[in-house]
């Protein structure tokens, strides 16, 4: 059995669906394409698409984090406070 599901808004970025029977399905599209380019701290360049677009990223580079390595669930959906930098 499936079952058809959709987005709230901007914050529900997951899928749930209570009942572990039925494979719960979401479709979605965007007629754009939003290029970025990811800068990482060894000097690598990557070409990416992108849905997020922000004016106001600070200019210093950030720590890419695995979020499921801390075995904390609610660092999984990267709720706020969940997720540390490890060097801290």
């Amino acid at each position: 059995m499936s079952t058809p599901t959709r987005k709230e808004g901007l914050r529900s970025p997951s899928l749930l669906n209570g009942a572990p029977w039925m494979l719960t399905v979401k479709a979605d599209t965007i007629d754009k394409d939003i290029k970025t380019t990811t800068n990482l701290g060894n000097g690598k360049y990557f070409d990416e698409e992108s849905f997020f677009q922000s004016s106001d990223l600070p200019s210093k580079l950030l720590p890419i984090v695995y979020t499921g390595s801390n075995g904390n669930v609610s660092s999984a959906f990267c709720n706020q406070g969940s997720v540390k930098d490890e060097k801290h």
